[in-house]
């Protein structure tokens, strides 16, 4: 017999969604000269730039990438990386996770010394 209430398993960062409609936009409109015009509207409603939101930027994938290709153990590269926090900047890529590089590693196809159980698809 099941104990179940119907109640989902929330994220632990939350979700993207904000409820409300960010004005914040860019329009772009090339004409057929080549010219391009760009109108844009930068403020921000109903929500904040969360870290744990942000993407990693492509100079960071690609540090971590090298740093994998390179056979770095994954828990090293993620303690270096912890360790280089100052207390003038915080980025996204201080709060990495496994998850982080092992998508780096799908998306830069490194090759893993993972061995997939026999009932992962």
């Amino acid at each position: 017999m099941s104990e179940s209430k119907g109640l989902r398993h929330l994220k632990i960062l939350g979700s993207y969604k904000i409820n409300a409609c960010c004005p914040a936009a860019l329009k772009v409109t090339e004409h057929t000269d080549g010219k391009c015009i760009v109108s844009y509207q930068k403020v921000h409603v109903g929500h904040q730039n969360d870290l744990g939101h942000l993407f990693l930027t492509a100079n960071e994938r690609e540090n971590i990438a090298s740093k994998i290709a390179a056979k770095i153990p994954l828990d090293n590269i993620l303690d270096e990386i912890r360790n280089s926090i100052s207390d003038a900047e915080f980025d996204r890529v201080h709060l990495l996770t496994k998850k982080d590089l092992h998508n780096s590693e799908k998306s830069f196809n490194l090759s893993s010394n993972s061995v997939k159980h026999e009932n992962t698809g």
